[in-house]
């Protein structure tokens, strides 16, 4: 279900899809969009941001108390480096682990979302990279 047609959540939208941010919170696609539209409030971001996640065409991902926002919506894992807060998405096939539960405690999946924590290569190896979350 797609959500009404307005400048500004096409903007939004556009920001998370395309905007060179990985994982952006509500803060970093307000400043992303206010370059192009000044006029539009945080408010708004988080309104529009609400709204494409309750239509499906993001998803949220709540670690540590915030929210940051993926516009990849098949299934796919995250790692969130603990050290540079960076969150990076990955495939794994989880139909193993989906299928023991539907078997063994006969339970239907019907999604899932898996973090992981750690730290990344980067900051193991002395230089984060993940600035852009």
């Amino acid at each position: 279900m797609r959500t009404r047609y307005s400048k500004q959540r096409e903007a939004i939208l556009e920001a998370v899809r395309q905007g060179g941010l990985s994982h952006p919170s509500a803060q970093e696609v307000h400043d992303a969009i206010r370059r192009r539209m000044p006029g539009v409030s945080l408010g708004t971001v988080y309104r529009n941001l609400g709204r494409l996640v309750e239509s499906g065409e993001l998803q949220a991902i709540a670690r540590d108390g915030a929210v940051h926002y993926d516009a990849t919506l098949t299934p796919h894992l995250h790692f969130h480096c603990r050290s540079c807060g960076g969150i990076f998405d990955f495939e794994a096939d989880c139909a193993d682990l989906v299928e023991m539960i539907e078997q063994d405690l006969e339970h239907q999946v019907e999604g899932y979302e898996f973090h992981l924590t750690g730290r990344c290569r980067s900051c193991i190896d002395g230089s984060p990279a993940q600035t852009d979350i």
